[in-house]
């Protein structure tokens, strides 16, 4: 099957302060990712979901960072970017936020 679940979570953030990290993505054996995340309708406040890049002991960057009130959504597809994707998230405001964040995978069935 060329598509496949890389990535499902499913939190509720806490406002810490610091981002909250719902895990780590290996990227190398697809050619493109497909990202779905959202803040649940009931959340009680606003999420960022950020998508950043890991090599070495760091991050050196972002793939794409996402601000979503209750009830918002967003979808991408990328080309694989990296090897390792880090997807983390904190509340916006002093509210905890519930999200979801789903990454699919796209393998080339020729290969």
């Amino acid at each position: 099957m060329p598509n496949e679940v890389a990535l499902p979570v499913t939190q509720t953030v806490e406002p810490s302060g610091e981002l909250t990290s719902l895990g780590l993505v290996e990227t190398r054996p697809y050619e493109r990712i497909r990202v779905l995340a959202d803040c649940r309708s009931a959340s009680t406040g606003s999420a960022e979901i950020i998508i950043s890049f890991v090599e070495g002991e760091g991050a050196p960057g972002w793939l794409d960072r996402y601000v979503l009130a209750p009830g918002a959504a967003v979808g991408q597809v990328y080309d694989v970017p990296g090897v390792i994707l880090n997807v983390s998230a904190q509340p916006t405001a002093d509210s905890p936020a519930d999200v979801d964040v789903w990454i699919w995978g796209y393998r080339n069935p020729g290969e």
